[in-house]
């Protein structure tokens, strides 16, 4: 049981680096702020969408 629970706090520190870094980088946080402005999408969705946009340079829309 202290596994999972050692686990689930490793993951929950990563998901706020993730968060602080996305929020201290003004591009990241401009778009974060777009996405969440789309009906449905909240924090994590957001924060997933940008990890995979800005992890890879994408040639064209369909690349996506």
């Amino acid at each position: 049981m202290q596994s999972i629970y050692a686990i689930r706090t490793a993951l929950q520190s990563a998901i706020q680096a993730l968060s602080q870094s996305i929020d201290g980088n003004p591009d990241l946080k401009n778009g974060k702020t777009l996405l969440k402005s789309i009906s449905g999408v909240g924090e994590v969705i957001a924060n997933q969408v940008l990890v995979v946009y800005y992890s890879k340079r994408f040639q064209k829309a369909a690349d996506m």
